[in-house]
Order: C-alpha cells, then structure tokens, then sequence
C-alpha cells in the first residue's frame, strides 16, 4: 500500500471522517463474507421467531429485545451466543418465556442455523460496548453479522448507526428503526407483520448485496491499492 501513499484503511467511511483522513491516502475496505457458505435450500423455517447471533455486551441487543418480548408476546426470540458476555447477569431471571438463549455456535454451525429464520435482529442502542468496558463503538463497528445476515437472504431488522447504514438500506436490502426507543421498535414490527414493506424484494437484495462484499472482492481491492 506504501506505493501509492495509502497510509490508512478503513472498515466504514464513518471512520475516515471522524480522523478526517483524505481519500487519497485511504481506502474502505468493509468486513465480508463467502455468500456461498449460506444455502437456503430445505431449510425449515421457524414459524413467529426472530434470531440474533453475537454477544451480549450493553447496547447490542438485550435492552431492545426485553423490552419486545413482553410488547410481543407471540413472538419468540432466539439468542445465539456466549451467555458469560452478558453484561448483568440478573437479565437472566428477568427475561420474558418467549426469550431462549441457545448458547454459543460455531461459525460453521451459524451458516446451517440462520437459514431456518426469516426475521434477523441488529437492535443496536446509541451506544454499543464491547468486552472492555467503557468503550462505545456505535458508529465505527462493520459488525460481521451483517454480512452473514445479508448472505442468508432474510428480512434484516436494524438499529440505524451510520457505519451499518453504509451498507444497509432501508426498504432496499433490510428494514431500518430510525429511533432507539421502544416505540418505534414496536411500529416497525406492526409494519412488518401487517406487510407494508416489500418483504420479497428486502430478501432478494440482501443476498444480491453479500455477493458485493466478499472476501475475494476485498482482497482484490487491496492488491489493487497497492499497484
């Protein structure tokens, strides 16, 4: 990269502008995924239940998804993912019957299981930690899920930070909630359940969007950089 003055590269354009690096010495080089890992062939889907896959750090997914469970009763919640990343262990006692953490999957095991959901969850809050604490990373993350979930061909449901929507696009290739609270949660799944979003079309652009982020295009662009 030394070649041609490319000093910095970035996982989201976001990041370039906070450090106000210029194009000319960077390059975006979003996280990626191989969509051919992902066959949606006889998969069985589970009828009325969403799936989130990740850990369970403050701001990922827990507060969002407690809050949901008890508004939405009638529809269950699968959390993949190590329990001990959860932030406050007590949200075990507290958590509503329709909420079942099913433990941690391999990431072969998660290329084999998403395909059995329709509905995937990014429910960010404004501020998402990580396992060191004190650290907000809502804007500068390029989660890998994402482009797991976009692999899989299914309806993405996600929190609106501006590293994630330089990917994702409302109505085009996922579902976006604009606000963090419960309420807008809420009206979107109403939307959803009611099909006012052109689901079919979501569904078919998330796949055609995995196959623009893999990793043969991203070492490409690197190699390509470097000239």
């Amino acid at each position: 990269l030394v070649k041609k003055n490319i000093k910095f590269i970035f996982i989201n354009n976001y990041l370039r502008k906070k450090f106000k690096i210029s194009q000319k010495n960077s390059i975006i080089l979003f996280d990626a995924v191989d969509y051919r890992d992902f066959n949606p062939k006889n998969s069985k889907i589970i009828k009325n239940t969403c799936f989130y896959s990740g850990s369970f750090s403050k701001g990922k997914c827990l507060e969002i998804i407690m809050k949901l469970s008890k508004k939405l009763p009638n529809i269950n919640f699968h959390l993949y993912g190590n329990e001990n990343t959860i932030y406050d262990k007590s949200i075990l006692n507290k958590k509503s019957k329709n909420i079942k953490f099913c433990g941690y999957l391999s990431y072969s095991e998660i290329t084999k299981k998403i395909r059995n959901y329709k509905a995937l969850l990014m429910p960010y809050e404004k501020k998402v930690g990580v396992l060191i604490k004190n650290i907000n990373v809502g804007n500068y993350f390029s989660p890998l899920k994402m482009f797991d979930y976009l692999a899989s061909g299914k309806i993405i449901i996600s929190s609106k930070l501006d590293g994630i929507c330089e990917v994702l696009k409302h109505k085009n290739n996922s579902i976006i909630v604009k606000n963090y609270n419960i309420r807008n949660w809420m009206h979107t799944f109403r939307n959803i359940l009611k099909k006012k979003y052109p689901l079919n079309k979501i569904q078919k652009n998330a796949f055609l969007t995995s196959k623009e982020y893999t990793w043969e295009k991203r070492a490409l662009e690197i190699v390509e950089a470097a000239k």
